[in-house]
């Protein structure tokens, strides 16, 4: 009993098994209150309270994401459509339907280095050239930066971007999308 006198509804072991069982197979912490006789709350509280209790259910929770997980697996060794659903699922940025009007990774590198190679001749005075580098490596930065840290594609050739910066003494200068290490054509898709 606690000290208010009211027993926990939770104390009972069977009910603690139940709720685990319903979870494990899917039912949600919801419906398992309600058959038992509880509201989520007490689930929460009696899982912060008993340690154990609250490993179940991280147990039960798992065992409900792995169980449809394992159902799908098991469908796409033999079925091609189970096997898309999946991919499209796993790894949305390579395997998941674009809209039409999207541009794939590698039309988007050579727009970028046109854009470049205009910018670069039609600017003469160098200062300038300097700001423009730093204003294109701090935007590739604010809106690629995830999407480099996340690639590990091997180098890629020299684009016509890199070649034309060769030509031009930026000092540090190319900006980052440029570089070896960050070849657009490697990257997984597009939102």
């Amino acid at each position: 009993m606690n000290p208010t006198g009211r027993p926990r509804v939770l104390a009972d072991l069977e009910k603690r098994r139940t709720v685990c069982a319903m979870i494990s197979v899917g039912a949600g912490i919801e419906a398992a209150g309600r058959h038992v006789g509880c509201s989520t709350s007490t689930i929460r509280r009696e899982a912060q309270r008993d340690e154990a209790f609250a490993r179940q259910l991280q147990e039960a929770e798992t065992a409900a994401e792995l169980m449809p997980l394992r159902m799908v697996r098991q469908a796409a060794e033999s079925q091609w459509r189970a096997a898309a659903w999946l991919l499209e699922r796993i790894c949305p940025e390579r395997f998941a339907r674009r809209p039409a009007d999207s541009v794939a990774p590698d039309e988007l590198k050579g727009l970028l280095d046109k854009a470049a190679t205009v910018l670069v001749d039609e600017c003469d005075d160098e200062a300038q050239r300097e700001r423009i580098m730093g204003r294109l490596r701090q935007l590739q930065e604010d809106h690629f930066g995830q999407r480099r840290a996340r690639q590990q594609a091997a180098p890629q050739p020299q684009s016509d971007l890199e070649r034309l910066l060769e030509r031009f003494p930026f000092g540090s200068g190319a900006p980052e999308f440029c570089s070896h290490n960050t070849s657009f054509a490697g990257e997984r898709g597009w939102p």
